[in-house]
């Protein structure tokens, strides 16, 4: 099955769906891209105001290009923008920004600081200073424990965003063999920490790690998704 931009966004579908959604995703181009991303806030009542406000994100980040980080990198964070926008509640601007721009303090280029001037609050930058991962201490027991905890206390439902990144991730990982230790911070930390938020994403996200994980899931997709294999 291949699936049409508008549903390409996470809906708690089967796991082998909503795999095929992400792998999907990947391959389309940056109009469908922000075409979907924009009718799917249509559909949860966004003002046109709002809208127009991410419109202008979008074309300011798309501007600033990121595929050498890998092919397509926006679909990664429009389909974490567009389901967190789906289960925050209330959405609004900052929402989508904070979706949009969550990877913002893992990326080193020119055009960023301009972006976070022009569209951040003060509120969504201090999220993303907290979602900053210090890479030479991600394996470090005491610096993970300081990590998710400054990730609970942030506002915004920030574990909610964290949870739903690691999500899109992890369906992604369908095709790919990963470390022990990227299921395992999810297992110890993000699962417990979106519980009282979501039980079902928390439920969810503990699932897709198992299923992601076994031999034959990764040899079909790759089957399926030639293309994306490197």
């Amino acid at each position: 099955m291949r699936y049409a931009p508008e549903s390409m966004f996470f809906t708690f579908q089967t796991y082998d769906e909503e795999i095929e959604k992400k792998l999907c995703s990947i391959s389309f181009d940056i109009p469908t891209l922000t075409g979907a991303l924009i009718g799917h806030l249509k559909s949860l009542e966004f003002g046109e105001e709002n809208l127009a406000r991410v419109q202008n994100l979008l074309s300011d980040l798309i501007a600033i290009g990121f595929d050498d980080v890998y092919a397509n990198y926006l679909s990664h964070p429009v389909r974490v923008a567009a389901s967190y926008c789906s289960l925050v509640g209330a959405p609004d601007f900052e929402s989508v920004a904070y979706g949009l721009c969550h990877n913002f303090r893992e990326l080193d280029r020119p055009g960023l600081e301009v972006i976070e001037n022009e569209y951040l609050s003060e509120e969504v930058r201090r999220g993303l200073d907290v979602l900053k991962t210090d890479r030479i201490r991600e394996h470090d027991a005491e610096y993970l424990e300081t990590f998710y905890a400054s990730i609970q206390l942030a506002p915004r439902k920030t574990m909610l965003l964290k949870a739903l990144d690691k999500l899109d991730n992890f369906l992604g990982y369908s095709m790919y063999d990963f470390e022990d230790a990227h299921w395992m911070v999810v297992r110890q930390y993000v699962i417990p920490g979106v519980m009282g938020e979501s039980p079902r994403l928390a439920r969810y996200l503990e699932g897709v790690i198992e299923y992601v994980k076994r031999d034959d899931v990764k040899t079909r997709y790759r089957s399926r998704f030639p293309g994306l294999v490197g």
